[in-house]
């Protein structure tokens, strides 16, 4: 059964589909609308933050590149708490001018990882900050934002 809906509140209520649908509509006006706007807001029920596949900047991948200056070197790679501490998932690719390098996606937030250079793990001289991790060894910092 349908609740009833007063005149006022239903144009009140039509006012703001519309208003909504206008591309220059701002959220100001939208909450002016007959005391707040609970009508209207109550119509946008749709929209759960918190849902598995909802936006979130957590759920946005970015791409980090990564370079290590290691001419010497016969192969390096990037492990992290991105890849659960992997030594090999993610290989750099060596330059001509004998940087390595290579671009990962990785989610907003910080990042503790390492830089493995011929099996040996080392501290990224260009990371954005030094960290510890939970056995309190030094780290690399990468923030994603």
């Amino acid at each position: 059964m349908r609740p009833e809906v007063s005149t006022p509140i239903l144009k009140t209520c039509e006012a703001g589909v519309s208003m909504l649908n206008s591309a220059t509509t701002s959220l100001d006006k939208l909450m002016n609308l007959n005391g707040g706007g609970n009508c209207l807001m109550r119509s946008l029920n749709n929209y759960h933050p918190h849902r598995p596949n909802g936006y979130s900047a957590k759920n946005i991948l970015k791409p980090v590149a990564f370079t290590c200056l290691a001419p010497h070197a016969t192969e390096v790679f990037i492990m992290g708490d991105f890849n659960d501490w992997h030594p090999a998932a993610h290989p750099l690719k060596r330059m001509p001018d004998g940087a390595w390098r290579a671009e990962i996606p990785l989610n907003h937030g910080h990042h503790h990882y390492l830089v493995v250079i011929d099996g040996k793990p080392t501290l990224d001289p260009r990371a954005q900050g030094i960290a510890r991790n939970e056995r309190n060894q030094k780290v690399s910092l990468v923030a994603v934002s």
